[in-house]
C-alpha cells in the first residue's frame, strides 16, 4: 500500500453535518458494545510526553474527523466540532508483556461520543528510548488505512516537535464527506437498486445451496454489553514471511488466501460434527480509490466487505481453499461488490426497524440476518516512511473489537518484512484457553502448509 501525502483544496475543515445512513448504523451498533479500532506501533527514540502532546495537536488539526463529537438533534445524530477537546493522551509505564493488556483496555473502553473527540492516544513507555504509541478510533471515523495515515502524521509531527519550540503544522485536509455519499455512479438510481436486490438475492441463493453460515459454537452466550474482546498477537519473522510469499506464488494464490485457508480449516476442525462447515468468511476491502471523490488521505471509515463462501471440511486441502478463497474475493472486488455492500447496510437497518430497537436487540438481529463465521482485515505491506527525525517506527499492528457482533476476527499487517497476525475473540463467549488454542492451531496450519 503506497502512502502519499495529499492536500485538500477546501479551506474550511470544520464538520457540521448529520450522520449519513451508513454512519448511523455503525453508531447504533456501537451502543450495544464498543466498535473500536486501534493501530499501535513500536517507536524507538527519545519520545517524551510533551513532544507527543504537541504532535497530537498538529495531527488533530490536519484531520477534520479527529475534531468531532456527536450531538443528538431534532433531525437525528450529527457531527459537531464546537467544544471538542484536544485528543486525549494516557501515559503508561509497562514492559512488553503488558502492552497487549493496554491495547485490550483501549478497544474495550467506549469512546464518549457526546463530548468527543472520537479518537484517543496512549503512550506506553518501556524505556527512555523505546515506546509503543496507540491510537484508538471509534470505527465510524477510522479504519486500518486511516490508522496508517494518522500514525504516520503523528510520528512525523513528533519528529518536528522534538527539534523546535515553535508550533508544528501539518498540511490540513478538509473533506469529511461520508463513505455512502461517495459511492460510484453504478450504485445510484435504478441501476443501484437492481444491484442491491441482486446482492441480497445472491446471498439467499448461497444460503440455500451451502446452508446458512455456521457460527463457531460459543462457550457461553452473553449479551453484547457483557462481552470483552481479548487480543492475542503472533509475529512471523521476515525469513518465514519470504518463504510464505514464495509458496503463495508457487500455488498461484496470495498471502490473504493462505491466511483465509488457515482460519477456515481450523474452524472446520473446531466444528467438525461429521459434516462440512458452511463458512462465510468476511474480508475487509479498502475502497478509497473507487469513491467519488476519492478519499485520499482522509481519516474516516472507507472500507467495505466481501466474502469467501464455501463448505469446508477438516480433510480439505489447504492450498485448494487458498486458491478458491482468493478467486472469490478478487471476483467480488472486480464486480464492484464492495460498493454494493455499503449501500446494503442502511437498507438492512431499515428492514429490521433499527430506529425502534434497543442497541442490544439491534446487534442480535443484525448478527442473525447478516451472519458471518469469521473475519480478516489484512492491510498487507505498510509502505510508509519509518524515520522521522530521531524517531523510528519499528512495527505497526492493528486490533478491532467485534464484541457487538460476538464473533471471531483477525487483523494482519507487515512492516520491515515481518508479518503481524492479531486475533480478537470476545470473552466469555470464548474461554481463554480455547482462544489460545485456536490461535496456536491457526498459526501452526499456516506454518505447516508452507513447510510441506
Amino acid at each position: 500500500m503506497a502512502i502519499r501525502r495529499e492536500v485538500s483544496s477546501s479551506a474550511n475543515g470544520s464538520v457540521e453535518r448529520q450522520l449519513s445512513p451508513f454512519e448511523k448504523v455503525i453508531w447504533r451498533l456501537s451502543e450495544a458494545a464498543p466498535l473500536n479500532f486501534s493501530v499501535f506501533c513500536r517507536v524507538s527514540g527519545p519520545l517524551t510526553e510533551p513532544v507527543l502532546r504537541r504532535a497530537l495537536v498538529a495531527a488533530q488539526k490536519r484531520h477534520p474527523l479527529c475534531q468531532v463529537r456527536i450531538q443528538q438533534t431534532g433531525q437525528g445524530p450529527g457531527y459537531r466540532t464546537s467544544d471538542v477537546p484536544e485528543l486525549p493522551l494516557r501515559v503508561h509505564q509497562a514492559d512488553s508483556d503488558q502492552c497487549l493488556e493496554i491495547v485490550e483496555e483501549e478497544i474495550n473502553t467506549p469512546i464518549p461520543w457526546d463530548s468527543g473527540p472520537l479518537v484517543r492516544c496512549a503512550l506506553i513507555r518501556r524505556s527512555a528510548q523505546l515506546h509503543h504509541v496507540l491510537l484508538t478510533f471509534h470505527h465510524m471515523v477510522g479504519d486500518a488505512t486511516s490508522g496508517v495515515y494518522l500514525m504516520r502524521d503523528l510520528i512525523d509531527a513528533a519528529g518536528q516537535a522534538a527539534t523546535t519550540d515553535s508550533s508544528v503544522n501539518l498540511p490540513p485536509l478538509a473533506d469529511s464527506t461520508p463513505l455512502d455519499h461517495r459511492l460510484p455512479i453504478y450504485t445510484r438510481g435504478f441501476s443501484g437498486f437492481r444491484r442491491t436486490v441482486g446482492l441480497a438475492a445472491g446471498t439467499l441463493l448461497q444460503n440455500a445451496r451451502l446452508r446458512r453460515p455456521d457460527w463457531i459454537r460459543p462457550d457461553r452466550d452473553v449479551p453484547p454489553s457483557e462481552r470483552r474482546t481479548r487480543v492475542l498477537s503472533r509475529t512471523l519473522e521476515a525469513d518465514f514471511s519470504e518463504r510464505l510469499r514464495a509458496r503463495c506464488r508457487q500455488e498461484k494464490t496470495t498471502i490473504h488466501g493462505a491466511l483465509t485457508a488457515a482460519i477456515c480449516l481450523q474452524i472446520a476442525h473446531e466444528m467438525d460434527h461429521g459434516r462440512s462447515v458452511s463458512i462465510r468468511h468476511r474480508t475487509a476491502v479498502n475502497v478509497r480509490d473507487i469513491l467519488l471523490p476519492t478519499a485520499g488521505e482522509d481519516v474516516g471509515f472507507f472500507a467495505s466487505m466481501v466474502f469467501y463462501r464455501g463448505q469446508v471440511s477438516r480433510h480439505d486441502q489447504f492450498w485448494d481453499i487458498a486458491r478458491v478463497a482468493n478467486g472469490q474475493i478478487k471476483s467480488a472486488i472486480a464486480k464492484g461488490t464492495p460498493a454494493d455492500a455499503v449501500r446494503m447496510v442502511p437498507h438492512l437497518y431499515r428492514l429490521l426497524g433499527g430506529d425502534r430497537l434497543s442497541p442490544e436487540k439491534l446487534a442480535r438481529l443484525w448478527r442473525k440476518h447478516n451472519p458471518t463465521t469469521t473475519g480478516l482485515t489484512n492491510i498487507g505491506a505498510v509502505k510508509i516512511e519509518t524515520q522521522f527525525g530521531a524517531f523510528t517506527i519499528e512495527d505497526m499492528q492493528f486490533a478491532v473489537s467485534p464484541a457487538a457482533l460476538g464473533d471471531f476476527t483477525c487483523c494482519c499487517s507487515s512492516l520491515h518484512g515481518r508479518l503481524f497476525w492479531n486475533f480478537m475473540l470476545p470473552e466469555p463467549t470464548f474461554r481463554p484457553e480455547r482462544a489460545e488454542r485456536l490461535t496456536e492451531e491457526m498459526v501452526a496450519r499456516l506454518v505447516d502448509a508452507v513447510s510441506s
